[in-house]
């Protein structure tokens, strides 16, 4: 109570109480969490040491002393920080390691000194770290000081470590907790220098306007303004959104984005909202020439997350594993680390990790130079700079943080972070102006078998012969349409034939109209006759009619006019054509039948041509009563149908036909009506078998009528079985 007391009337009594504030809070709280936390407390607090090794029992090694170094950290796995801390303590740890295992530690003073780092659990809260930072300069069990992950537990953390260790603060990023430490320092470089080196990239690819998007309360984008004014950058549009924006926000967000067009797109968000901010890019089919992200590239939970949409994204990172940069104390190279990490913990090196391992390194580089533990002559190294670790070449300014820009990196084709500034670091050119989503979808689908170019808009234009299909180039075999242009000459030289001997008929007839023979048959019904068999032979020509010309393949989806007009006259010829042939056989016949059934009972019977051509008329009628309804309610329709397919799925066989929704019922009209119209015309010609030939045709008929029928009866199921057959069935119909 009177140390609070003291802290606060110190508080009240400070010439400049807004600059103090912070430290005295922090000794407020220190003092508390010293009371309640008591020395015996914090001894039983958890406690992780890096001992391998550390006393040479494993190796050759005969140490002269040990270091420990202490670490508050999030040890559980319920910790707030306790993904990040993880990758920090591992590093630090592998490392320390090295260190003692293949160079038996450090030699200072002609002494060599192994290195314990020990970590302890501080959950991740405030309260925590302030307990284990004083208990560690107080009990005196640290000789130097490592700090928890969070500019916000740094803070806590330097505040008790000023003057009293040398501390370095791997995971920390603000410039207020070190502008006024003497002994602590920050391997993270300014969060107002962030996109420093993505500002000079942009500006040598010609870039002349930014707009940008930042998280409320974060801090990457602090110094974009100050950086975009210096480099003459017109700032077109500025877009906040809170730290956990729905996808509603994003969308909006993302629309004014892209109605400013900015020439580059910069983003001061975390993990949770770069995965929201991609998915919309993506639904708003928007592509910055250039995307410049800040906090998430090499983040695992976001390439586990965004996956293939994070390809030619640019970010701003401290570190990157293919830095050309290698550790002076172990050897061991950015890479080398990377797969070192990844075996220990089981995920690979993110730049807080690389950060740890850096500010370790240079924490006993700095000693090492010294050959002294006094801590202002190690404090004097630090200032000298020029560590060369796997994190980089580390160099401090004048507030104690790391002063080298950061790199510039891209995801690659295949998803990997490569530098693409600064030049001397670079391992590709950046690719500028990023691809739209199409062209990437393109290019990673199937990129257009190599063997031609992915288009803006996802298309391909293929080299040679070979045809686009979706994001490939194939060599496209030729469809089989089923025609045959042999068998419809041949078709149409038999209605050719039909045509001529139909015509021939009409002409002989017409001329030898008054002769005794002609006269006696009835020349209007020959005429007739031999006009129904021209128009029933001319079906033949709808049959052949196909899609030939469509070019459009307006036939595939039933739309080729040419077509269906074809298939609708065809059933129209036909029945016209089949009543005008053989109704008037069927009036001459029955008119022989009436006059001879009168002559048997001594009556004069008088059957009137006109009567016989009603009689014609009608079974036109319902012919035509029944093609007309098919027509109206169900009309045929030229349809051309795939029936084999390729490996890509494309047509390489297919057939046309006509065909109607509700086609059978018209059909069996029809032939209920011209079966029952044959049967009748031959049992008229046995009625009438016995008559004089010079008065009757009957025999004639008959063999008409019955080679109708015959065909009727025999060709259907022939028709049916080789209706598989495009070519076969319209030779078999013709």
């Amino acid at each position: 109570l009177v140390a609070t007391w003291a802290w606060v009337v110190r508080l009240v009594r400070a010439a400049e109480p807004k600059t103090m504030r912070g430290t005295v809070v922090s000794a407020i709280v220190a003092t508390w969490a010293t009371v309640l936390l008591s020395e015996p407390v914090v001894a039983q607090m958890e406690r992780h040491t890096s001992v391998r090794d550390v006393d040479g029992s494993l190796s050759p090694c005969d140490f002269d002393r040990k270091i420990v170094i202490e670490a508050p950290a999030s040890l559980h796995p319920s910790d707030k920080y306790y993904s990040t801390s993880k990758q920090m303590i591992a590093s630090a740890e592998l490392i320390v390691e090295q260190v003692n295992s293949q160079r038996c530690g450090i030699n200072v003073a002609g002494k060599n000194m192994s290195i314990e780092f020990v970590s302890v659990a501080d959950r991740s809260n405030t309260v925590g770290v302030i307990a284990i930072t004083n208990s560690s300069i107080e009990r005196g069990t640290a000789d130097f000081l490592f700090a928890p992950y969070s500019s916000g537990l740094t803070a806590d953390f330097a505040a008790l470590a000023e003057g009293n260790k040398l501390a370095f603060a791997a995971g920390a990023s603000s410039t207020p907790i070190f502008s006024d430490k003497t002994s602590v320092f920050g391997t993270l470089p300014k969060s107002s220098l962030y996109f420093g080196g993505a500002i000079e990239l942009i500006v040598e690819l010609g870039i002349t306007s930014v707009s940008f998007l930042e998280e409320v309360g974060a801090p990457m984008c602090s110094g974009v303004r100050a950086l975009a004014a210096q480099n003459n950058l017109t700032i077109i549009s500025e877009v906040a959104i809170p730290a956990k924006s729905n996808v509603s926000a994003f969308d909006v967000a993302i629309a004014d984005l892209k109605e400013s067009a900015p020439g580059a797109l910069f983003t001061c968000i975390y993990t949770e909202n770069c995965i929201t901010f991609i998915d919309g890019l993506r639904r708003a089919n928007y592509t910055p020439p250039s995307l410049i992200m800040s906090a998430c590239p090499g983040d695992p939970d976001l390439l586990a997350a965004a996956g293939r949409n994070l390809e030619n994204i640019l970010g701003v990172t401290p570190w990157d594993k293919s830095l050309k940069s290698t550790d002076a104390l172990t050897s061991i190279s950015a890479l080398e680390y990377d797969a070192m990490l990844h075996t220990r913990i089981g995920s690979h090196a993110v730049y807080q990790g690389a950060s740890a391992a850096g500010a370790i390194s240079t924490m006993l580089q700095a000693i090492e130079r010294a050959q002294s533990l006094d801590l202002a002559d190690i404090i004097a190294e630090v200032h000298l700079g020029g560590f060369e670790t796997v994190y980089g070449n580390i160099n401090f300014d004048n507030e104690n943080q790391r002063k080298e820009a950061l790199v510039v990196v891209q995801y690659n084709a295949d998803l990997e972070l490569q530098v693409v500034w600064p030049a001397e670091q670079a391992q590709g050119a950046v690719v500028y102006p990023m691809p739209t989503w199409a062209f990437q979808d393109c290019a990673a689908a199937g990129n257009c078998s190599n063997a031609g170019q992915c288009q803006p808009d996802g298309t391909c234009v293929c080299n040679n012969d070979l045809q686009p299909n979706g994001y490939l180039c194939i060599s496209v075999q030729e469809e089989d349409l089923q025609r045959s242009a042999g068998v419809k000459i041949v078709c149409l030289l038999m209605f050719s034939i039909n045509l001529v001997i139909a015509s021939g008929a009409i002409t002989w007839t017409l001329a030898n109209k008054k002769s005794t023979v002609v006269r006696a048959s009835q020349p209007t019904f020959l005429v007739l006759i031999a006009f129904g068999a021209i128009v029933s032979s001319s079906t033949i020509v709808s049959l052949v009619y196909g899609d030939e010309s469509d070019i459009d393949g307006l036939a595939y989806q039933g739309k080729y006019e040419p077509a269906n007009v074809a298939c609708r006259t065809m059933i129209i010829t036909y029945t016209c054509g089949f009543v005008l042939t053989f109704a008037p056989l069927f009036a001459k016949l029955w008119r022989v039948h009436k006059v001879m059934a009168g002559s048997k009972t001594l009556r004069r019977i008088r059957v009137r041509s006109s009567f016989l051509f009603g009689i014609v008329g009608g079974l036109l009628l319902i012919d035509l009563v029944i093609v007309g309804t098919w027509i109206s309610t169900s009309p045929l329709t030229y349809w051309r149908t795939v029936v084999n397919y390729d490996e890509h799925g494309l047509p390489i066989a297919s057939s046309g036909s006509c065909s109607s929704t509700n086609d059978m019922p018209f059909i069996l009209a029809i032939f209920l009506f011209h079966f029952s119209m044959l049967l009748y015309g031959v049992s008229l010609c046995y009625k009438t078998r016995n008559i004089d030939s010079v008065m009757s045709e009957s025999k004639f008929v008959a063999v008409a009528m019955i080679s109708n029928l015959q065909v009727l009866a025999l060709a259907t199921p022939v028709l049916v079985i080789v209706s598989g057959e495009p070519v076969a069935s319209m030779f078999l119909r013709s």
